[in-house]
């Protein structure tokens, strides 16, 4: 899978939403309102449906399911939220039963977390990323009305978890590398380069584990993109 394809297509969702959120900022008419909910809503699905098709491309149901069904829960969750502030009346059509039937997002969410951290559910590193952001970005989900140190808490966790995947990652990259080194004598200026690659590697690996708190979303892609590329 094309992975810049993918954090395009992504981060499209994402716009739009903050192009909803903008709207509801602006306190338009109620029945504007509804009129842009509808053209959104559309403009969503089709994006999200693109995404949905390019992991299907390379990756099984389970693995899709992972990518979608968190980003439909965070849209359906920040559009109920502005909703229930601003129009009340009006019913906001979940994403999430749109595409998987169920409305238990907010709870189902973190036991899809609880999965991957055990290790129950292996799923690629993106992923962890995904969910990483999307709590960053501020789903609360089970957590909204109560223990808002929750999020925090699963962040913090896989967070590690994403460091510890990419160290190993890197390291058995790193054991392959010397058997090369040790088997081609003759070649061992162009892998000893490649190993002082794999240091500056590492290096940034600290820094994005860590770094990424801080920084924004587009920073946090484009650190991602170095070490999924290299």
């Amino acid at each position: 899978m094309n992975h810049l394809n993918y954090w395009s297509l992504w981060l499209d969702v994402m716009r739009k939403l903050d192009e909803l959120q903008q709207e509801f900022k602006n306190q338009l008419q109620p029945e504007l309102i509804i009129t842009k909910l509808s053209q959104v809503r559309d403009e969503m699905v089709e994006a999200i449906s693109h995404l949905r098709r390019l992991v299907a491309e390379t990756y099984q149901d389970d693995v899709e399911f992972y990518v979608i069904f968190p980003l439909a829960c965070y849209c359906d969750e920040q559009i109920n939220v502005n909703l229930e502030k601003l129009l009340d009346s009006h019913k906001w059509h979940s994403l999430q039963n749109h595409y998987y039937q169920r409305v238990d997002g907010g709870v189902y969410f973190f036991s899809m977390i609880d999965d991957v951290l055990s290790g129950a559910k292996k799923v690629p590193e993106f992923i962890v990323l995904s969910m990483i952001l999307l709590l960053k970005a501020g789903f609360k989900g089970k957590y909204y009305l109560t223990n808002q140190h929750g999020t925090k808490f699963y962040i913090d966790k896989l967070s590690k978890y994403l460091n510890d995947s990419c160290i190993s990652r890197k390291t058995n990259s790193y054991l392959k590398l010397q058997d090369k080194l040790q088997d081609n004598p003759l070649r061992e200026q162009g892998i000893s380069g490649r190993l002082r690659y794999m240091h500056i590697l590492k290096h940034l690996n600290y820094r994005f584990a860590y770094g990424f708190l801080g920084a924004s979303l587009l920073t946090l892609l484009t650190t991602y993109g170095y070490l999924w590329w290299c």
